[in-house]
């Protein structure tokens, strides 16, 4: 039967659409009289493809891979196919990441937080107490470090050298700050790879550094997010991450490691960003989003990190500055981009162009060190303390020039 045009009664219980518009209730397949009964309460009649399955989350939880899916797409279908109650959130723990290729595409889990490793461990209060030796050529060297223990350490693991506790060291040192992988050990050393892109070794020295684990089980290959929209991605150590069109809250403790691919994050938004730091790879690149760095970051390796298409970085006043050291290429490049942010820079290059826009929170500026060198051009603006002074030789050959 079909409703429209009704006065009188009907239309004092039926609430009809426009006038023109039709609401049609199908009766032709009833072979007899039938009674609906509705229900004495108000609310919303739903469809069938409206209800959720039997299932419902309704607590937080923690599902492993691959104790409980045997992969991380399967584990997200799951979620896909259940409801999550409201203020329930949903952790998918990688737990096998070593050398996996991992791509999620169309997710649409807002309260899911994707983890890959254990987010390390506690390995006490160990300290690099010296360097004991620096061999090997240019982009691969082995430094070997002198420890106050390595009884909680093992081969394979990923540890992260804090940069609060480096007062007091000389040198270049800031080429150690972010993560690493321990190649071997004994009961006083710990050996790892540095991709230092130079054909000497400088001179360095550290006093009393604080060393940290970010996770115990191995290096993911890759991490790949596509049009996905989830609360969290974090605890993470891979060789390459890849986000486009996708919508993430927050992402923390991220470490690319031993990557030969720049990692990348475009047309995304994302809430916020702590500890992302990229060791002995090929660097992070953004385009068409925001990436706000709410904490740390550090670029040590082929590159560093590379705004275009409109992107901003942004750095709020109180936290660390972005760092970027290492090996003479582009460290920080903006291309129709800008920066916010107090910069450390050391043996890089930095290049500003093409109406790049650099500036910093009051009290924070610019520091170039070593052999660095900035390319400011193309009615690119800075509004920042620059040190050494635009077009002025500065430590260590340091030269920020303007065209």
């Amino acid at each position: 039967m079909a409703f429209h045009g009704f006065v009188g009664t009907l239309s004092r219980i039926f609430s009809l659409g426009k006038a023109g518009e039709r609401a049609t209730l199908d009766a032709t397949s009833l072979t007899a009289e039938r009674t609906y009964t509705f229900p004495d309460k108000s609310g919303t009649v739903a469809l069938t493809s409206d209800i959720p399955s039997g299932e419902q989350i309704t607590t937080d939880r923690t599902i492993n891979i691959p104790e409980d899916y045997a992969t991380a797409n399967a584990a997200l279908d799951y979620l896909d196919t259940v409801g999550i109650a409201k203020n329930v959130y949903v952790t998918v723990q990688i737990n096998n990441p070593t050398n996996q290729y991992i791509t999620l595409s169309n997710y649409n889990l807002p309260t899911v937080s994707i983890r890959v490793g254990d987010g390390g461990s506690g390995i006490g209060d160990v300290t690099v107490n010296s360097i004991a030796s620096v061999t090997g050529s240019t982009g691969n060297y082995t430094v070997v470090f002198n420890v106050s223990s390595t009884s909680a350490i093992n081969v394979g693991d990923v540890l992260y050298l804090a940069t609060y506790s480096l007062v007091g060291s000389s040198g270049p040192y800031r080429l150690f700050i972010g993560c690493f992988q321990v190649t071997a050990k004994t009961a006083s050393t710990i050996t790892f790879i540095l991709k230092y892109n130079r054909s000497t070794f400088p001179s360095v020295t550290l006093i009393q550094s604080y060393l940290s684990r970010i996770t115990t089980l191995g290096i993911l290959g890759e991490l790949n997010i596509q049009n996905c929209n989830f609360y969290s991605v974090g605890s993470f150590v891979s060789k390459r991450l890849v986000v486009g069109g996708s919508t993430i809250k927050t992402m923390e403790l991220i470490n690319i490691i031993n990557g030969t691919s720049s990692s990348m994050i475009s047309n995304s938004t994302i809430g916020d960003i702590s500890q992302l730091h990229v060791t002995n790879s090929m660097g992070m690149a953004i385009s068409n989003c925001t990436m706000p760095i709410a904490g740390s970051f550090t670029a040590n390796g082929s590159t560093g990190l590379s705004a275009s298409s409109f992107s901003k970085i942004i750095v709020p006043g109180g936290s660390q500055p972005l760092n970027v050291y290492g090996n003479l290429n582009d460290g920080i490049s903006l291309t129709d981009s800008a920066i916010t942010s107090a910069l450390t820079i050391e043996n890089q290059v930095m290049a500003v162009r093409d109406n790049g826009l650099m500036t910093a929170p009051a009290g924070y500026d610019l520091r170039l060190a070593g052999d660095s060198y900035l390319r400011f051009a193309g009615a690119s603006q800075i509004s920042v303390t620059a040190s050494p002074a635009y077009n002025t030789l500065g430590n260590g050959k340091s030269l920020i020039r303007t065209f």
